[in-house]
């Protein structure tokens, strides 16, 4: 490709975006989940959610305070216990959603 072909296609690229004003969205999301002790969790929650909670052997939902990302933390009942850990951030701007 040439130095000219490369610009004519970034300058392609770069009108397509323009056309169309989507913005991205990010997703929060657990990382770094550690198990210590045998029944103390810990994680680091990458940006703020909207909604952040976990759930141990599929019970209900416990709130977690995601309003601002870093470590969170809860406890297991017993070692052998499952979990889920659940983060949300919903758009401010639906201009663009829709439902199918």
């Amino acid at each position: 490709m040439s130095f000219l072909s490369g610009l004519n296609s970034l300058a392609a690229v770069t009108a397509c975006a323009a056309a169309f004003p989507f913005s991205s969205y990010a997703a929060p999301y657990a990382s770094r989940v550690v198990i210590s002790g045998g029944t103390n969790v810990s994680f680091t929650l990458n940006e703020p959610a909207d909604s952040l909670a976990y759930r141990i052997n599929g019970g209900p939902l416990q709130p977690l305070d995601g309003s601002i990302g870093g470590t969170k933390s809860f406890s297991l009942g017993v070692p052998t216990d499952t979990f889920d850990v659940i983060a949300i951030r919903t758009p401010s701007d639906t201009r663009f959603l829709r439902a199918v």
